[in-house]
């Protein structure tokens, strides 16, 4: 069965770009702190003005007041572009930017499990 998705909500947003924040592991399970994929840095933008939101399913986020991307090439649970990455570590604190990130629900092979992918991340 093909990978297919419904779209709860987009974002569409200008942000100030605060940085990156690291998460250390949160000692969980058996495979922490070297194999649990827990350590995660994240990149924080704070919410500046919404300039569209559409929230076509029931279940959408909300618009929000700060958006936070995992910018770890190896865990990427968002599925997130290495080159929407590779931008997001290149800017400096304080930085203001144009986002764009879609909340879905995805369905692949009956297990199903929302995303937030960043579809693009523009310099102001």
């Amino acid at each position: 069965m093909p990978r297919t998705f419904e779209t709860l909500a987009t974002h569409k947003f200008t942000a100030t770009f605060q940085g990156i924040n690291h998460r250390p592991c949160m000692f969980l399970t058996s495979n922490c702190p070297d194999r649990c994929g827990h350590p995660q840095d994240f990149a924080v933008f704070n919410v500046d003005k919404y300039e569209e939101y559409t929230k076509p399913g029931e279940y959408g986020d909300e618009q929000q007041t700060a958006y936070h991307m995992c910018v770890n090439e190896n865990i990427n649970e968002d599925k997130q572009d290495p080159a929407i990455i590779a931008k997001v570590k290149s800017l400096q604190p304080g930085q203001k930017v144009r986002v764009h990130y879609d909340h879905i629900y995805v369905d692949s092979d009956g297990s199903k499990w929302p995303e937030r992918p960043c579809r693009s991340i523009d310099l102001l």
